[in-house]
């Protein structure tokens, strides 16, 4: 018996068809594709958005260690203005809308009315450091040390804004060197002070006519001259703190769904993704702190803040 296969029912793949084909695998390619790019994208937000909440953490966590020293928190009065003009912030200048918080006496912290700006977005400490102690005649007498912090906002190099701790070189305070005996003490304090980097004193007391005083190596007090500026600590290395990590501090008005700011009234330069609230009656003082970071190169973005209660001097 013989087989015979007709190729009258087989045909080829006409171009039409081809084309359909090709067509399809195209969009299915496509669709697979976006979904892949979507997933990569959002997790690469994600990341993104971790990083930036570990940031923002960070730096409230390092602004809260320093509250949780502080001796005095600095408002928008002239005490307070009288500081922040001495400070020698140089190359870190702050912002022209750089403002000491005003203190309010309401036993609470909210919004900003207005017509009246309580919010700051500089933040201005005198903190407690590490004591220090001398063997004077036979007894062991113990000596503050004290450093002024401030938080503030900078533009830096790319137009961007950041957040620069500063630290002053540490101070003696000009109470205790006054208060010691006779010259021969005040050298013997001086001696162990200089061993420290500490040739500055400090005066404390409220209305002071002269605030600081140089100590020179016999111990002897001298009030400061007139432009007399506190120098930053050498040892530290103040400065942005969130654009080395390709960060900065959330301009006000930006489109994201964390409001900035949130206490404040907008104004010029003021007071973008850093405010600070202050309430009390000069001894105990109840400080809000706010902080919105936002990616440099990507869409990221971060809010950290934290009640801090401080008793003052």
């Amino acid at each position: 018996m013989s087989t015979h296969t007709s190729h009258a029912n087989i045909r080829g793949i006409s171009y039409l068809e081809m084309l359909v084909v090709i067509s399809m695998i195209g969009i299915f390619s496509t669709l697979v594709f976006e979904s892949l790019r979507t997933y990569s994208g959002s997790q690469g937000f994600y990341r993104a958005q971790a990083r930036a909440r570990s940031i923002a953490d960070r730096i409230m966590e390092t602004m809260v260690h320093d509250g949780n020293r502080a001796l005095r928190v600095c408002r928008d009065d002239v005490e307070g203005n009288a500081y922040l003009t001495m400070m020698d912030f140089a190359p870190f200048t702050p912002l022209t809308g750089s403002k000491l918080p005003v203190e309010g006496h309401y036993g609470y912290l909210t919004r900003d009315e207005e017509s009246l700006r309580e919010t700051g977005n500089t933040a201005l400490m005198v903190c407690a450091g590490a004591p220090l102690s001398a063997q004077i005649n036979s007894k062991r007498v113990r000596f503050d040390r004290v450093t002024f912090v401030a938080y503030y906002l900078w533009r830096d190099s790319e137009g961007m804004v950041d957040i620069v701790r500063w630290e002053s070189t540490p101070f003696a305070r000009y109470q205790e060197m006054a208060a010691l005996d006779n010259d021969a003490d005040r050298a013997v304090a001086a001696a162990v002070m200089s061993q420290v980097g500490i040739t500055l004193a400090w005066d404390s007391s409220e209305g002071a006519t002269n605030l600081f005083y140089t100590i020179d190596g016999s111990g002897r007090l001298m009030a400061v001259t007139s432009g007399f500026k506190i120098p930053a600590n050498p040892n530290i290395d103040n400065g942005g703190m969130a654009g080395e990590a390709n960060y900065q501090i959330a301009p006000n008005g930006l489109d994201i769904p964390i409001e900035v700011p949130f206490y404040a009234r907008l104004e010029a330069d003021f007071p973008h993704g850093f405010e600070i609230k202050t309430d009390g009656d000069g001894t105990g003082c109840l400080i809000a702190l706010r902080l919105v970071l936002k990616g440099r190169r990507n869409n990221s973005y971060a809010e950290a803040g934290q009640l801090l209660m401080v008793r003052e001097e």
